[in-house]
């Protein structure tokens, strides 16, 4: 479905698939930027990981790598390290709901942000993540992904990412 107005145009997707009893993706575009939502509820296999809902690749020209941080509510932006191809705990601290930034290049944009808000329920741990640019898949690219590990119980997930195309007033 789209939605469109002098301002603003909004694209949703809804749907299932096998393991994802139900998704919605909603993309708003304004002459600022974009915004995309996720919500997903996940109905498959136990020890699956979140690779399969967020996978966020960048280009080495796109961002500062050195300066991505993390952050939730009660917590300053809190510098982010490659994890190197293994899984990493997120700084101490760091709670869902909470946000990546990603600083650009560009000066004239602002920070690219990932937000996790709905990790897990009472299974795994969402307070990992990987962020590295050393593998033969890569290529000249970065990855990064929040990463959580356990038992699904038809539970529901929630991300949420943005990118101004110029920075904030």
């Amino acid at each position: 479905m789209i939605e469109q107005s002098d301002r603003k145009i909004v694209f949703t997707l809804a749907g299932s698939w096998p393991g994802v009893s139900a998704f919605q993706r909603i993309t708003t575009v304004t002459p600022d930027g974009y915004t995309t939502s996720v919500q997903a509820a996940y109905s498959g296999t136990t020890g699956k990981d979140s690779m399969w809902w967020v996978i966020s690749l960048f280009h080495p020209e796109a961002i500062r790598a050195g300066e991505v941080t993390v952050e939730d509510r009660d917590t300053a932006a809190t510098p982010l390290p490659f994890t190197h191809e293994c899984i990493r705990p997120l700084p101490a601290g760091i709670t869902v709901p909470y946000m990546f930034n990603f600083p650009l290049q560009n000066p004239a944009s602002a920070a690219l942000q990932l937000q996790v808000e709905h990790f897990a329920e009472t299974y795994g741990n969402p307070n990992n993540y990987e962020f590295w640019d050393q593998s033969p898949s890569l290529a000249n690219n970065y990855m990064f992904y929040p990463r959580w590990r356990g038992s699904f119980q038809n539970t529901t997930y929630y991300f949420k990412w943005s990118w101004r195309f110029t920075p904030p007033e």
